[in-house]
């Protein structure tokens, strides 16, 4: 089969499989993911970075939106609303979109958005981990080699790689967080109530302590899918080793 038709067949398995609408949602999510980060991080940087050491003194919490931040917070609460409709089949991930929004709402409600440019451009560290899934959808659809070794090794590598990227850069993200947490309501000590400022402590930290665990659980998924993709590699490279055992003997 010439490529053009081996894609003609592949679309058409992808969409008897029911995954067409997940697989291309999930490639645009990673292409809004990479475009969001730039303006995310520009959104940090404008608003605790604005004058010099501001981050070590005095920082910038009553700065309005920027437009870096409006467009990082809009492109991800667009993304998670348009993925909703493809998570059906994983309540957990609902869930964590549905909880995600809300926290978006409230960061704006509460004019605190500064707290979530950090773990809103960390969200690129999701990458690798949307092309393992897509990788594997290519390893389950292949027409020419079913079960390619080299689609699951490719798999394997992508989700080492995520591991190593992901757990740094969240982890990280929760401890400046809960920094930059400590100095915005500092910095409005003058503006709000005591009770205020407990309360949004008491949201913020609420928040973290749930994003550390859906951290934790994330790692122990991918750790468990990792483990099970060494043992698909080994276990064709062990088919491989018999098969040429197999033909030798015949020999």
């Amino acid at each position: 089969m010439d490529r053009t038709a081996l894609t003609a067949a592949f679309r058409a398995k992808l969409h008897a499989s029911g995954k067409e609408p997940m697989y291309y949602g999930l490639l645009l999510c990673n292409l809004l993911m990479l475009i969001a980060f730039p303006f995310c991080a520009n959104a940090f940087w404008k608003q605790w970075f604005s004058s010099p050491l501001s981050f070590l003194s005095v920082p910038n919490p009553g700065a309005p939106i920027s437009t870096s931040g409006e467009i990082c917070i809009t492109m991800r609460g667009v993304m998670w609303l348009s993925e909703l409709k493809n998570l059906q089949s994983r309540p957990a991930l609902v869930y964590h979109h549905l909880g995600s929004i809300v926290v978006l709402l409230s960061a704006v409600h509460l004019d605190i958005t500064g707290l979530i440019y950090l773990p809103l451009a960390t969200l690129v560290s999701e990458v690798l981990s949307t092309f393992a899934w897509v990788i594997a959808l290519h390893n389950e659809m292949d027409l020419r080699f079913p079960g390619n070794q080299r689609w699951a090794l490719l798999k394997k590598n992508l989700q080492v790689a995520n591991i190593w990227i992901y757990a740094p850069s969240r982890f990280s993200c929760i401890l400046v967080t809960g920094y930059l947490t400590y100095r915005l309501v500092e910095a409005r000590k003058d503006i709000w109530s005591r009770s205020a400022r407990y309360a949004v402590l008491t949201w913020v930290f609420t928040i973290m302590i749930i994003w550390g665990a859906w951290i934790v659980s994330y790692l122990k998924d991918k750790s468990r899918k990792l483990k099970k993709a060494g043992e698909q590699c080994g276990s064709v490279k062990m088919v491989g080793v018999a098969g040429g055992t197999e033909r030798l003997l015949k020999s």
